[in-house]
């Protein structure tokens, strides 16, 4: 178990590959033509700033996320970081 405080001090990098780790099959591409590689950058930093924002809560983001999957089926995983960001940010307001 990683102490809070050490999200504190990722960077964007380490901190996406921890959120991977968390939510390895969470997130499954329909099919191989669907899925975009170039967008792997694009996830990771979506990753990191909801852990950022979630202050390292990562049982709180894997809530949400899945939350948002259920709400709004079929979407991307993207799609879902950006909506979980959005409403967090939103809610904060």
């Amino acid at each position: 178990m990683i102490p809070a405080t050490r999200f504190l001090t990722l960077d964007a990098e380490e901190a996406g590959r921890m959120f991977a780790d968390l939510f390895s099959g969470l997130f499954q591409p329909r099919s191989r033509d669907n899925f975009n590689f170039s967008r792997k950058s694009r996830k990771q930093e979506l990753r990191a700033d909801l852990l950022v924002l979630l202050k390292g809560d990562a049982a709180t983001a894997r809530r949400l996320l899945n939350g948002a999957c259920q709400r709004y089926p079929g979407r991307t995983e993207i799609w879902y970081l950006e909506k979980v960001i959005s409403d967090l940010e939103r809610d904060r307001r």
